[in-house]
């Protein structure tokens, strides 16, 4: 994925990231920010995103593209359902059951002198996945990430309110906080690449919203 394509999907997860925060996700921290910078300018000129200031006065990159040119593999959602035999459900599902579905514990937030932190203990690295939020074991999130796990989650850390996902579920995850003393980090890994004739099929990407109607988490809104 070239570094035009990694911004455009991070923004898809949630925009209005500064140079300075993408540098920081695509590249890792402290690296210098000038190719994002220049990366993002090339973009805003190509009418692909847009550059205008946050309420916090720093400036903020804004998607405006087609989702056409974000690499996603909704298209193919109806097939990996045929072969994975997961179909749509109005009803929730206990976390036993997301379990069997291959869903594996791999961390958890918590609130450290009232600042939300989370430690992953695995799958920091990995890509294309799912991921759940779970309070005393009732499922409350589920979302899907082409960047690393380590990244995906960050963003909830920092929940600017420039991003509305991002902001809402970290205001879920301070409340739920509250009154318990951790929020469960689950993620689902694909293990085996699946094919269509010659085409590999984002199992994640299929999964994604047959998974969320079939457990109706609180947390997700239903468009």
């Amino acid at each position: 994925m070239t570094r035009a394509e990694r911004i455009l999907a991070l923004l898809n997860e949630g925009d209005g990231l500064t140079d300075r925060e993408i540098t920081d996700i695509v590249d890792g921290p402290r690296k210098p920010q000038q190719p994002v910078n220049r990366k993002c300018n090339e973009l805003a000129k190509k009418g692909k995103i847009i550059r205008r200031y946050r309420e916090d006065g720093k400036l903020g990159n804004y998607l405006c593209t087609s989702k056409e040119d974000i690499p996603n593999s909704t298209e193919i959602k109806n097939e990996v359902q045929k072969l994975t035999g997961i179909e749509s459900s109005p009803h929730g599902l206990a976390i036993e059951q997301l379990v069997n579905l291959g869903f594996e514990k791999v961390g958890f937030w918590m609130l450290q002198d009232k600042e939300l932190i989370f430690d992953l203990v695995k799958n920091s690295e990995d890509e294309k996945i799912l991921y759940a939020f779970v309070v005393n074991g009732d499922i409350k999130y589920i979302g899907k990430s082409i960047q690393s796990l380590q990244k995906r989650i960050y963003l909830y850390k920092v929940g600017h309110d420039s991003q509305k996902t991002n902001f809402r579920v970290n205001a879920e995850l301070v409340t739920a906080l509250s009154t318990t003393d951790k929020v469960d980090i689950y993620a689902f890994i694909p293990k085996i690449p699946l094919f269509y004739s010659d085409v590999e099929i984002d199992l994640a990407a299929g999964l994604e919203s047959g998974i969320i109607e079939k457990f109706n988490p609180e947390w997700n809104i239903q468009k």
